[in-house]
């Protein structure tokens, strides 16, 4: 018989499919979710999905009230009801001796004085999770800065999977640079714009992504800063409605990709297009803002890692690409085989192995 386990996750976004499938294969999975957008991942094998329907963990800890968990994977302390929730949680957990787990991506967070106040209790109880699953070096280095010992820290690196499909025809011969990213000022697409404006080699530059209520009107304001910088017939703003094939096609298609994310207000938690773009053998060039930069991105082998804000030394970076095919070519090989290491098969293995090390019997 699985051994049930109990997960309190904030979303259930489509690329946590295949994980749960797995991790429903060997474990008995009760799936507690915070946002109610859940039909993506309605009908999961072995995953039973409960959305908490605004009631932030109460309805989560009646649960483990009422059924005995061999474990419980929690987390979120984004909000004041999240951590709310988390503390409850925790706290239940250890007066009925259940261990519980923290999955979290977090490596940089903004020490603004509500972050100050509530840091020594998030502190606390992450120290006192019996296993801590991160996806990458940075978030190790943050929890082992945070006080957790090196012993608890297990990686479930993060996939995600897309069909890799041929480029199609383009009318152009010039090197297309692709971003995939919301339009939000935080992404650093002006960044990005500025740089593309300072290239000395010719290219195109595609921005797909879709707006987003938090910037309302600012990919008006990247248009009208394009003509600013008369480069608005190199620029090309792609919709992105929510056609994954678009967005796939848009990968293929591309000579360079570049995730130019700051870290104001926010750094970014990870960067899953950077995975998905690997997937069809590209170039890549993030920014030290992107979680996943030193995971899957190695300076100067498979892409550049340039400081957020720098324009100057993006515009290098993006013109020594642009300039030479072969070294695209070489970069996107690496970049290929780097990516094989980022499968959900990993992420679901490091995630047992986590529940394993704290589970009875």
């Amino acid at each position: 018989m699985p051994q049930s386990i109990l997960i309190i996750h904030n979303t259930l976004p489509s690329y946590r499919r295949e994980l749960f499938a797995l991790l429903g294969s060997w474990f008995q999975i009760d799936l507690y979710i915070s946002e109610t957008a859940s039909e993506s991942l309605k009908g999961v094998p072995g995953v039973q999905i409960s959305p908490l329907s605004g009631q932030g963990r109460k309805g989560a800890l009646q649960q483990l009230k009422e059924k005995k968990y061999a474990a419980v994977v929690t987390g979120n302390w984004d909000t004041p009801q999240q951590l709310w929730g988390f503390y409850s949680v925790a706290k239940y957990c250890r007066k009925q001796n259940v261990p519980y787990l923290v999955w979290s991506e977090e490596w940089a967070w903004p020490m603004t004085w509500r972050r100050k106040l509530v840091q020594p209790i998030i502190s606390t109880l992450v120290q006192n999770a019996s296993a801590v699953i991160v996806p990458g070096v940075r978030s190790e280095q943050h929890f082992l800065q945070m006080g957790v010992r090196a012993k608890k820290i297990f990686w479930a690196p993060n996939a995600s999977r897309v069909e890799v499909r041929e480029a199609s025809f383009k009318e152009s011969t010039l090197p297309q640079i692709l971003s995939v990213a919301r339009f939000l000022p935080r992404k650093g697409l002006d960044v990005l714009c500025k740089s593309f404006a300072s290239m000395h080699v010719p290219a195109e530059l595609i921005l797909f992504g879709a707006d987003d209520s938090q910037a309302p009107g600012y990919r008006q304001k990247l248009e009208q800063l394009c003509y600013a910088l008369d480069i608005a017939s190199r620029v090309h703003f792609i919709r992105d409605d929510g056609d994954v094939s678009a967005k796939v096609q848009a990968y293929a298609n591309c000579d360079i990709f570049i995730l130019a994310s700051t870290a104001q207000p926010i750094a970014e938690p990870w960067g899953l297009v950077v995975n998905e773009v690997m997937e069809f053998a590209k170039p890549v060039v993030v920014t030290d803002a992107v979680g996943s930069a030193n995971d899957l991105v190695q300076d100067d082998v498979n892409g550049f890692i340039v400081r957020a804000g720098d324009t100057n030394t993006l515009t290098r970076a993006l013109d020594t690409l642009a300039s030479q095919s072969s070294l695209r070519e070489q970069f996107g090989r690496a970049s290929k085989e780097r990516i094989v290491n980022f499968s959900y098969e990993r992420m679901a293995e490091g995630f047992a192995q986590a529940l394993r090390s704290v589970v009875k019997g």
